[in-house]
């Protein structure tokens, strides 16, 4: 790459192995810093800032590149992009730093916590959160097979054949896409109930019966709610998709088809709340139910005759 495009160097980051350096004074791997691994957000941002401070103290590449992985090292140790403590956080760089001494000057003053200065720019993160969104559902798409969607697909028509229905559930945010998911479902020609999770365990596995198909979206997989509630409905012998961004996790593990919906970060300042991950499954979900749509031969007809009010009642009339 450097040869190609005639760059002064090239640096690729390559996780806890640390990095790659090709420049003119240096080639090789920069091995990384030891780290206990929290959240990745803002990791690069990190490794790059690091790099450009220890070259502009004057160190080699070589140096540059430890010092630099120090930084993101000391970036996944906590929660978020932000430092909640600047002085211990460039302590912590310091110590993980094996490189020559480095003479930093004061931190400055940031006027306030990192939150407080974080709110301004709030424009380029949402635009940036968008970004992260649009990338990850990219991402997402290049793993989704269509023999995933038809073994969901016929397992929910098998069970619409033998008289059984479908239940879609979640716990916290997923709560909220089941509510949309059933909904969804019905109108389009798949009769569909929301299954409140934490209900199951007081009588809403009543409304479950044998040969039923529920939905289960949950990006953990690991819910222990979840746990209880899907171990009730299998006693009540039901089949279960899983939309999940865990294919290793405990209900992928327990579940007849897995969806993948993972994502490997959600966006926002923080990288914590549930953004990308609420897409992904919205996304997989509005996908199963176009996929159950065409499989059943629904019209427009059939959908007016579910949703005849409103403008879209107005344009299948």
């Amino acid at each position: 790459m450097r040869a190609r495009f005639e760059n002064d160097a090239v640096v690729v980051t390559d996780g806890e192995a640390g990095c790659a350096i090709a420049a003119t004074d240096f080639e090789g791997s920069v091995r990384g810093s030891p780290a206990r691994l929290l959240d990745t957000t803002g990791a690069g941002d990190a490794f790059l800032g690091g790099l450009l401070v220890a070259r502009h103290h004057g160190l080699g590449w070589e140096d540059s590149g430890r010092f630099a992985n120090a930084c993101g090292a000391a970036c996944v140790e906590k929660l978020g992009a932000f430092p909640d403590d600047p002085d211990a956080a460039r302590a912590r760089v310091l110590e993980l730093y094996t490189g020559p001494r480095l003479t930093l000057g004061p931190v400055p003053s940031l006027g306030g916590s990192i939150s407080a200065r974080a709110v301004g720019g709030g424009g380029e993160e949402a635009l940036a959160t968008i970004d992260v969104v649009l990338e990850e559902m990219a991402a997402l798409r290049r793993r989704l097979a269509p023999e995933t969607f038809d073994a969901a697909i016929a397992l929910i028509r098998k069970s619409e054949a033998q008289g059984g229905r479908t239940h879609v559930t979640g716990i916290g945010k997923p709560e909220h896409v089941a509510h949309y998911a059933a909904a969804l479902f019905a109108s389009t020609g798949t009769p569909a109930t929301f299954l409140h999770a934490t209900e199951v365990l007081h009588g809403s596995a009543g409304q479950v019966t044998p040969g039923d198909v529920i939905i289960v979206v949950s990006n953990s997989g690991e819910t222990q709610e979840i746990r209880s509630a899907v171990e009730a409905v299998r006693r009540m012998r039901t089949r279960v998709v899983a939309i999940t961004g865990n294919p290793d996790s405990w209900l992928a593990h327990n579940a007849d088809v897995v969806i993948d919906s993972g994502v490997a970060r959600e966006g926002g300042a923080l990288g914590l709340a549930p953004r990308a991950s609420v897409a992904a499954e919205v996304l997989v979900l509005s996908a199963l139910a176009a996929g159950l749509e065409r499989e059943k031969g629904f019209t427009k007809a059939d959908y007016n005759l579910r949703h005849p009010g409103g403008k879209l009642g107005e344009r299948t009339r």
